[in-house]
C-alpha cells in the first residue's frame, strides 16, 4: 500500500492512495508451472540462505496488480494547483476551501478539505486575522461516495495591493 501520512492537531492520518492485492498461489500449479528450479544452498554455496528466510521466499503468496472484482471502476484523483479561494469552518465542524471568483458571477462550490498539515497552519494564520483570508492552495482533489475532498499540500496567503475591491 501506497499512503500520505500527515498529522492534524497531534493526530496521525493516513490517506491510502495505491494498493495491490494479495493472491494466494496453487502450489501445484507452481510446481508445474517452472521446470527448472533454483539451486539454493548447494554444498559448495559460497553464500547460504537461512532457512527462515528461505521459508519467507517461499510462503505463496503473490502481489499481482489485478482488481478485486470485475467491473470496478478506478477513479484517478485530480491535482488542485494554485487556486485561490477561502477557508472556511462549517457548523458540523468541517473545513471547506471555497472558490474565489474574482467578482465573476460564478456559483460558489466548495470542497471539503482533510485533515493535514497543511490546513492546520491555515487555520492558525486565519486565527490571527480579523477578515477572512484569501489562500493560494494546492493539492490533490479525490471523490468517495460522490463527494469532493481536497488533501492540501500547500497554502499561502495572497495579498491585495489595494488595486482591486474586495
Amino acid at each position: 500500500m501506497w499512503a500520505r501520512i500527515t498529522t492534524y492537531r497531534d493526530k496521525n492520518y493516513i490517506f491510502p492512495i495505491y494498493f495491490l492485492p494479495f493472491k494466494q498461489v496453487d502450489k501445484k500449479k507452481q510446481a508445474q508451472g517452472s521446470q527448472t528450479a533454483l539451486a539454493v544452498n548447494e554444498p559448495n554455496d559460497p553464500l547460504s540462505i537461512p532457512p527462515e528466510v528461505l521459508e519467507k521466499l517461499t510462503t505463496g503468496k503473490v502481489i499481482e496488480p489485478i482488481q478485486i472484482r470485475s467491473g470496478i471502476e478506478l477513479k484517478e484523483d485530480r491535482i488542485l494547483a494554485d487556486r485561490t479561494g477561502y477557508i472556511s469552518k462549517q457548523k458540523d465542524g468541517r473545513y471547506t476551501f471555497s472558490f474565489d471568483a474574482l467578482g465573476r458571477n460564478i456559483d460558489k462550490t466548495f470542497i471539503t478539505l482533510l485533515p493535514c498539515k497543511a490546513l492546520e497552519i491555515a487555520i492558525a494564520e486565519q486565527k490571527d486575522e480579523p477578515e477572512t483570508i484569501r489562500f493560494k492552495a494546492a493539492g490533490i482533489v479525490t471523490e468517495y461516495q460522490g463527494n469532493f475532498y481536497l488533501l492540501l499540500q500547500r497554502t499561502s496567503r495572497v495579498y491585495s495591493n489595494g488595486n482591486l475591491p474586495k
